[in-house]
């Protein structure tokens, strides 16, 4: 919401404290809110290793995630460690040939990078959601975009309305 100062109110200019506070919100929005912490998940077989990061590992792929309040960068760094392969077979629910509505068509698999072994690592969605502190769904909804409709990430709040509504004018000159 736009606050217009006393002394311009005619001319519509905002005011500029408000217009920081705007940007502040923005870019807290996608701030990390708190520390990854031990992880209770413990796999050890061969596909998840869970375990095997250490806590050092832990904060350095908090902190890259982090490192710009960016919802695109946020997403095109899940890209980049999330692997989604399609279903093989969907099973029914019942003994009637009913599949789950919403059921995703494909299987999500998670990696961490570890700076100590120098490699990805497979995890559980339970450890990367921990360590990132962020919602399965916002994962699912990434995935889904890219692997089933092929869309990049793109932030859909706000905007520059202002030029979007003389643009074609300017395409025209």
């Amino acid at each position: 919401m736009y606050y217009v100062s006393r002394m311009h109110h005619r001319s519509g200019i905002v005011d500029v404290c408000f217009q920081f506070m705007k940007i502040l919100t923005v870019c807290s929005r996608y701030a990390s809110k708190e520390l990854p912490v031990k992880l209770t998940c413990l796999h050890k077989d061969k596909k998840l290793q869970c375990s095997t990061i250490s806590m050092i590992d832990l904060q350095n792929f908090h902190r890259s995630f982090y490192a710009i309040n960016d919802k695109v960068k946020h997403d095109a760094f899940l890209l980049k460690h999330v692997i989604a392969v399609k279903t093989k077979r969907r099973r029914p629910m019942n003994n009637v040939n009913h599949y789950k509505p919403r059921a995703m068509q494909m299987i999500v698999l998670y990696r961490v990078y570890s700076r100590s072994q120098k490699k990805m690592i497979f995890v559980s969605q339970k450890c990367f959601l921990q360590i990132l502190h962020i919602k399965r769904y916002r994962i699912e909804n990434v995935v889904k975009n890219y692997y089933l409709k092929g869309d990049f990430p793109k932030e859909n709040r706000g905007g520059d309305n202002r030029s979007l509504k003389y643009n074609f004018i300017y395409k025209n000159f």
